[in-house]
């Protein structure tokens, strides 16, 4: 826990630091081993909170859980955060901020409210995730401040991924960066039978490195992925997934998809339902909003998507938002699945390249 502040984080000791986690909402259908995970996340929460103490000044915040990754965190944080009479200044534009369908210029108009935040920095444990709000944009981009997204996070994952060399895993991250700059197209394959087309279109190219000692950083902690926004309406083939965010499906399910989103699912599992609920409340969420490249070799759980997505030499997709590092679709949802043994084709001006092959670098 210590080097979440002193290593990652680097905090000084008069700064102020918000720990905040979500409880199980009453409306939540969930097993008892899901169930069990869930309070000891809450519990880890404020043992972090604690244990930060004696780095920085730190305070606890908790709220029922939304049900859904990329869905703003409810109002009494934003109050928290920005101070009640900010937020009554946005009264108006609130059920347009939860919905995710904010104009260019109201979206303005709450930035320039939202100034200053009542914290230096953020470590969001709660078990959906932040990263993908409003929210956590306004305060790392308008406020300056730090913001550890740390979704599913378990204890173990301090002695696993967390306990990776920093520094050799940030050049293998920007070394992947760097590489895949000026791609025009690329291809994902995997022994499973995902074949993917994904086309960049001069997005920007993102990596998680965990260094949250910049003003305005953002990071998964474990970190370790190469990511970015596909071009929308292009993605085309079909994807295999064999795990849900945080458990093995029991029959794996192919996801086709056309023209950028998701056009129908084949196979047949529950999670099928659910995603198809999702998808049908959500259209927006059919969008596939990343492609991730995993690049932590500390990382090696499977059945928990924020340690998953970092395993070294996997490929991650997701669907949903994406409007919070490069893309155009600003939807209240945002899943990765993960593929394993990928191969990856690099298509560029100059030739095409592997990038993988067989979840192997190819650098």
């Amino acid at each position: 826990m210590k080097n979440l502040f002193t290593v990652n984080l680097k905090v000084k000791k008069d700064e102020r630091v918000l720990v905040f986690t979500d409880t199980i909402n009453e409306e939540e259908n969930i097993s008892s081993k899901e169930r069990e995970r869930r309070e000891k996340l809450f519990l880890l929460a404020k043992q972090i909170q604690m244990a930060g103490e004696k780095y920085c000044h730190t305070s606890f915040f908790s709220y029922p859980a939304l049900m859904s990754h990329g869905k703003e965190p409810p109002r009494k944080l934003w109050e928290e955060v920005f101070g009640k009479e900010n937020i009554r200044k946005i009264e108006e534009f609130w059920q347009k901020i939860e919905e995710k369908t904010l104009t260019e210029d109201e979206e303005k108009k709450i930035r320039d409210t939202l100034k200053g935040a009542h914290y230096d920095a953020f470590i969001a444990l709660s078990n959906f995730s932040t990263t993908h709000t409003l929210f956590r944009r306004i305060l790392t981009d308008v406020c300056g401040a730090r913001y550890a997204s740390m979704p599913l996070f378990d204890e173990e994952m301090f002695s696993g991924p967390m306990a990776v060399d920093w520094q050799k895993m940030w050049q293998r991250t920007e070394k992947v960066k760097n590489i895949l700059e000026g791609t025009k197209m690329l291809e994902v394959f995997t022994p499973q039978g995902t074949h993917l087309e994904i086309y960049l279109n001069g997005r920007n190219i993102l990596s998680d490195t965990g260094d949250l000692s910049k003003k305005g950083s953002c990071s998964n902690l474990p970190a370790g992925e190469v990511y970015f926004a596909p071009e929308e309406g292009k993605t085309k083939g079909k994807m295999v997934i064999e795990y849900s965010p945080t458990h093995r499906l029991k029959n794996p399910l192919i996801l086709h998809i056309e023209k950028g989103n998701l056009l129908n699912i084949e196979g047949d599992d529950p999670f099928k339902e659910r995603l198809n609920a999702i998808f049908e409340r959500m259209p927006l969420a059919k969008n596939v909003a990343e492609l991730g490249i995993g690049t932590n070799d500390k990382a090696k759980r499977a059945d928990n998507i924020l340690e998953a997505e970092k395993i070294l030499g996997t490929v991650h997709v997701a669907f949903g938002d994406n409007a919070s590092f490069g893309g155009n679709v600003s939807v209240p949802f945002h899943e990765d699945y993960i593929q394993f043994y990928p191969t990856v084709v690099l298509h560029k001006e100059t030739g095409s390249f592997l990038l993988l092959q067989g979840g192997e670098l190819c650098i």
